[in-house]
């Protein structure tokens, strides 16, 4: 038998691809986990729909007797239908997060943008900073015992980083780079595998 795996199911943010995500999980894998880089289209159906399929996989992967520790490695929209897949139910596996510039409380840009463009995607408007949008109804705390570690760009033009907030959270962390770049940086491997492992970040030197 196949001896348990640490196994990391990663997501990408709105209008992105599956695609932005390969460099920094190729660079988890070198730690020795199995990353599933999940991927969907997150400019059409709502976020709801988005996170039920999300679900499904995390409890598959759940249920898989070769998966140690379940982790979860988001970025900005897909943190949100990661917070919105793990309302109902923990999952027994499931022993950290970590959200890249996730919009907790909104992006602003989605909030200039919605008014035009939301007609023809929900999720834009979802995610808007509007104190009544979707995002900003959701409730804040996770079902289960699993802990929350946020990455924050230090320029983030898409979402402000007091927007990253998440009550609950454990740790935060803001690294060099802008809201997409952070992903491409050797650095945010580091830092995701020390809190995946240890629930918290290193020290910035």
């Amino acid at each position: 038998m196949t001896a348990s795996q640490q196994v990391i199911a990663m997501t990408h943010g709105y209008a992105a691809h599956r695609a932005v995500m390969v460099p920094l999980a190729t660079r988890l894998r070198k730690f020795g986990y199995r990353v599933v880089n999940w991927g969907y289209a997150s400019v059409c159906k709502d976020i709801t729909e988005h996170a039920r399929a999300f679900r499904r996989l995390l409890e598959e992967l759940d249920a898989d007797p070769q998966t140690g520790d379940l982790f979860i490695v988001a970025h900005s929209m897909g943190s949100i239908l990661t917070r919105v897949a793990l309302q109902d139910a923990p999952l027994p596996k499931l022993k950290r997060i970590v959200m890249l510039c996730p919009p907790n409380r909104g992006s602003n840009i989605a909030g200039i943008s919605a008014p035009v463009l939301g007609w023809a995607s929900k999720p834009l408007r979802e995610i808007s900073d509007r104190s009544d949008s979707f995002v900003n109804r959701l409730p804040t705390d996770i079902q289960g015992d699993c802990e929350v570690g946020i990455v924050q760009a230090s320029v983030d033009f898409v979402v402000p980083k007091a927007n990253t907030f998440l009550p609950g959270a454990k740790d935060y962390i803001q690294l060099s780079g802008l809201h997409s770049s952070v992903l491409f940086r050797t650095t945010t491997a580091e830092v995701v595998h020390a809190f995946l492992q240890h629930g918290k970040f290193p020290v910035p030197t």
